[in-house]
Formats: structure tokens, C-alpha cells, sequence
């Protein structure tokens, strides 16, 4: 395993080299935590579709009672994005003389951003999974966790939920916006990275 440290004692930059989940850019580093291992970031990847607490934690963001299931290329989106990071310079160590940052990564297509912003979209867009109400949100709630909201009724619990839901709302206008920018500046139509090696073929 390279990995390379930067002038910080919190963060290194590490090697793709060994990743089985970031196949396609062997010769790039990541920016990441000292005490991580490339082990660790594949494994963080790996688990984030089936892990109880990243779902619990996407739902708990955007008002939602996701299952987990639906997001396209999410591996090759996610170590698309960490390469490109503002904070991550550390595919710029052997190219301090070029102007253009990052230029050695090579993009992931923008048919792929573009699929994966669409399946997220359409997430968000599924009333039975991301409600667009509190009323709506009380339902899927009442269904789903009724034995611990028994003491309220359902005009209480709107009222409750309202602030929470407008917020969960901005968060997913807020991220979808985001990853529409990110696919507009840093993916391409040619010389690009259409998928990683676990998603070939099936989108993710």
C-alpha cells in the first residue's frame, strides 16, 4: 500500500493502487483521515448500500424512508467525487508546474453522473419512499414506527414535523443541486471512466 502524507498530521494522501472498489484510478490518491488504510475506505464504500446506519442517517437527512436500493453508480460516483474534492491536492504532487489541478485523474462520463443524479432523483421524487409533505411524511411514519408515536395524534405530529420536513426538502434540492454541478464541471464525453469494476454491466 502508498500511501503519502501531506504536510498535516490529520490527513494522508492515499493510494488507489490496491482498491478493489476504485478500480479505474490505480495511479491517483485520496484524501483521507491519517488513521484510515485503503482496506478501510473500500469497506466504508462496500457497506454504504446495505448498512443500517448509512440508511438510517440518508433518511434521517432527507426526510425519507429509503430502503437502500435504486442508486446507480454510486461506487464510481463516490470515488469520482473524493478525487476531485477541493480539499484533496494530492494528485497535484508530481504536477506542481501544471496550472490545471488534478489533471492526471481521469473524469468519470458524464452519461454515468448523469445516471446517477437521475436515480437519486428519482428516490426523492418517490412519494412512498421521500415524502413531499408532513402529512404525507406522517403516513409513511405512522406505518413504519407506530408503536412509537401511539402517545401523539396526527395534527400534533404534522405540526411537529413541519420544520423537519421543509428542511429535509432544501436537503435534497441542496444535494441534488450539487451533484448536478459537480457532473457539469468534472465529468466528460470521451476519454472518461464509465464504471468501476463491481458496477460494470449492471449500472450500478
Amino acid at each position: 500500500m502508498n500511501v503519502q502524507a501531506l504536510n498535516s498530521t490529520d490527513y494522508t494522501c492515499l493510494s488507489l493502487l490496491s482498491s478493489s472498489v476504485c478500480t479505474e484510478w490505480p495511479n491517483n490518491f485520496v484524501s483521507v483521515s491519517s488513521k484510515w488504510t485503503v482496506s478501510m475506505l473500500d469497506a466504508d464504500l462496500k457497506t454504504w448500500k446495505d448498512s443500517s446506519w448509512h440508511i438510517k442517517d440518508f433518511n434521517s437527512n432527507y426526510g425519507c424512508f429509503w430502503n437502500g436500493k435504486g442508486l446507480q453508480y454510486l461506487y464510481t460516483f463516490s470515488c469520482s467525487r473524493m478525487l476531485f474534492e477541493e480539499s484533496n491536492d494530492c494528485n497535484n504532487i508530481s504536477n506542481r508546474g501544471v496550472e490545471l489541478s488534478r489533471s492526471n485523474v481521469i473524469p468519470i462520463c458524464k452519461t454515468t453522473c448523469e445516471a446517477y443524479f437521475n436515480s437519486l432523483r428519482s428516490i426523492f421524487n418517490d412519494e412512498n419512499q421521500c415524502p413531499l409533505s408532513s402529512k404525507s411524511y406522517i403516513k409513511l411514519l405512522i406505518k413504519n414506527n407506530a408503536k412509537t408515536i401511539l402517545d401523539k395524534n396526527d395534527e400534533e405530529l404534522i405540526r411537529l414535523n413541519d420544520a423537519y420536513i421543509n428542511k429535509a426538502l432544501n436537503a435534497r434540492i441542496k444535494t441534488l443541486e450539487d451533484i448536478s454541478k459537480y457532473c457539469n464541471e468534472y465529468s466528460t464525453e470521451d476519454n472518461c471512466i464509465n464504471d468501476v469494476v463491481d458496477e460494470r454491466n449492471f449500472c450500478g
